[in-house]
């Protein structure tokens, strides 16, 4: 049974279970339609915010955080200026733990806890919250935070009886996130040839295409070629990127 507050009133908890609603949900592909989700979710369980946020991403995967979240844009935007991802307690706490917790948990002693939580505040964001930490099978650890305008008291027996569910429904939103947004880099290598692995391999020592050519036995002009499939292959915008990709999923 859920608790839902508007103005301070206890409203009549919905019947359908978090897991159940997320299965009901369709067309989640994209970060547009996932974010969609995220607020109706809010709106049905009674949360001001939901985020889900990538704090240590796949080892084959070279790109940006992933970060789905209802948050104002104001409040995102001053969070990465300031580099709040570094002094975020509630990041913090969630690379030490296995298990969900209440933001109320945090020791208030950490430093710049008190001053996050006012920042935020300032945004309009409440104290109220709960993360459930995520450490997928690939290295990943991701982060499913929701939080609420609610007095302690009341917040904290909602969490008691939302923990289980909240954790189904991270582990599914996570499960339906990871393919999409870091796509396994072995299925976007799975036909690098041999020339193209040895073109990264030695740029990667630092190689230009003439010193590769000469190595290989090949042309510069080939050289380039191979470097140019690796890099379309692998997704990436340049041969530097292709090589760390490459590196990165230990394939060179």
């Amino acid at each position: 049974m859920y608790l839902n507050y508007l103005e301070s009133e206890i409203l009549t908890p919905p019947t359908t279970t978090m897991a159940s609603f997320f299965k009901n949900q369709k067309n989640l592909l994209d970060h547009n339609s996932m974010l969609s989700f995220l607020r109706i979710f809010c709106e049905k369980y009674g949360f001001s915010n939901a985020t889900y946020f990538s704090v240590i991403l796949p080892s084959y995967f070279v790109g940006d955080d992933v970060l789905i979240t209802t948050y104002s844009e104001e409040w995102v935007s001053h969070y990465f200026l300031m580099d709040y991802k570094y002094i975020d307690p509630v990041l913090s706490a969630g690379n030490t733990k296995l298990l969900p917790f209440n933001w109320c948990q945090i020791p208030e002693r950490l430093p710049g806890t008190k001053k996050f939580f006012g920042t935020a505040s300032d945004f309009g964001i409440s104290n109220q919250g709960m993360t459930v930490p995520i450490r997928g099978a690939d290295g990943e650890v991701c982060m499913f935070s929701v939080n609420a305008d609610y007095n302690c008291k009341d917040w904290d027996k909602y969490c008691k009886e939302i923990e289980a569910d909240l954790i189904h429904i991270a582990l599914l939103f996570h499960t339906l996130a990871m393919p999409i947004f870091c796509p396994k880099i072995s299925s976007q290598i799975r036909d690098l040839s041999r020339r193209e692995k040895e073109t990264l391999f030695w740029a990667a020592k630092g190689k230009t295409a003439w010193e590769t050519a000469q190595i290989l036995g090949l042309t510069e002009r080939t050289v380039s070629f191979y470097s140019t499939a690796a890099s379309k292959k692998l997704n990436a915008v340049s041969k530097t990127h292709a090589v760390a990709k490459a590196l990165k999923a230990r394939i060179i």
